[in-house]
């Protein structure tokens, strides 16, 4: 089964290491600055007791917002981004917000299977009252 956890000071670099594996030397600096002014929560998934998945929120403007989701390789097809999807949809702070969004393309199906509704460059999904 997928586990989640709360990145902490003794996965941070883990956490960026896998989440910007693609990313240029200059995103990726950027990104360790941003993460923590952002709040929220940064994640990552296990499988098997190996990373296989990264993610999170932050709120922004009455929001909650994904920031970066994504699956490693060897875990693809094994509902790691379903698990992050899941997890954060359930976080009572995220649920309190007016919406939850995720944007850019890609992840279709896992957005679908989850509730969200396409809005243009946005999926949306506006949780039930608590």
């Amino acid at each position: 089964a997928v586990k989640i956890q709360v990145v902490d000071a003794a996965t941070d670099d883990l956490y960026h290491e896998i989440g910007s594996r693609n990313a240029t030397p200059t995103v990726h600096e950027h990104r360790r600055i941003q993460d923590p002014r952002l709040g929220g929560e940064r994640l990552i998934a296990w499988l098997d007791g190996e990373p296989a998945g990264y993610g999170g929120w932050y709120l922004a403007g009455g929001l909650a917002r994904y920031r970066r989701l994504g699956t490693l390789p060897h875990a693809r097809n094994k509902h790691v981004c379903t698990t992050i999807v899941r997890y954060v949809q359930d976080h009572s702070i995220v649920r309190a917000q007016e919406a939850l969004v995720i944007g850019g393309g890609g992840g279709t199906p896992v957005y679908l299977r989850c509730g969200f509704v396409e809005r243009g460059s946005l999926w949306t999904f506006i949780a039930p009252p608590l």
